[in-house]
């Protein structure tokens, strides 16, 4: 089923949010700015760039396996709900820098084909990287996770820096690897942590308040 950027801020305005799963989307995607209510695009394929930048999603955003071709760009969107991105594929740049989070933001399974700026963000629960593959370099300096970060068995290009990274719940990062090799303790001690740590050796140490 084709759609436009019309369809989704129609549907956006009825009653049961809008329901596009499978929908395929031709030319760009600028919902910059806008309102939105509950959003089902699990598994539509975006040909173009996909731009939300400033918008405002009152419900819940559910984008599991979409196809993003293009650049996506939400930087500074607010997210009222949850966003669930499980294993959507982002072939271009990924920008969500300085989103809020309210709800999940889970990024399981997820491929990154290009950069993702994943900075300055502010995630009231958890921040999910179960599983993500980045291919290459990503940014989470100056994000904050209220909850916790889990990233078991994600893929990280080699050169991952944290620093800048706060986390206030637990942090997961079983069989999570950087450029091959599996990540030490000490590259996650780079970051601010107030919980838990459990790492590849298995070992849980908790985090020092500044």
């Amino acid at each position: 089923m084709d759609c436009t950027v019309d369809d989704i801020l129609a549907a956006a305005r009825g009653p049961g949010g809008a329901d596009l799963r499978g929908a395929r989307f031709r030319g760009p995607v600028d919902l910059a700015g806008a309102q939105l209510g509950d959003v089902d695009l699990s598994g539509a394929i975006f040909h173009g760039p996909f731009l939300t930048r400033g918008a405002q999603f009152t419900g819940s955003a559910l984008m599991r396996g979409v196809t993003f071709c293009g650049d996506v760009d939400s930087g500074g969107v607010v997210f009222g709900s949850d966003l669930r991105l499980d294993g959507t594929r982002f072939e271009k740049a990924a920008v969500f820098s300085r989103a809020e989070f309210h709800g999940i933001a889970s990024f399981d399974g997820c491929s990154f084909g290009g950069q993702a700026s994943l900075d300055g963000m502010v995630c009231l629960a958890n921040l999910s990287l179960a599983g993500t593959v980045f291919h290459q370099a990503v940014s989470l300096a100056g994000t904050e996770c209220l909850g916790g970060l889990w990233a078991d068995c994600t893929t990280f290009p080699a050169g991952l820096d944290l620093t800048g990274l706060e986390i206030h719940g637990r942090t997961w990062l079983r069989g999570a690897t950087a450029g091959g090799s599996l990540v030490p303790s000490s590259l996650a001690g780079s970051a601010l942590r107030y919980g838990d740590l459990w790492t590849a050796d298995g070992r849980s140490r908790h985090g020092k308040l500044p």
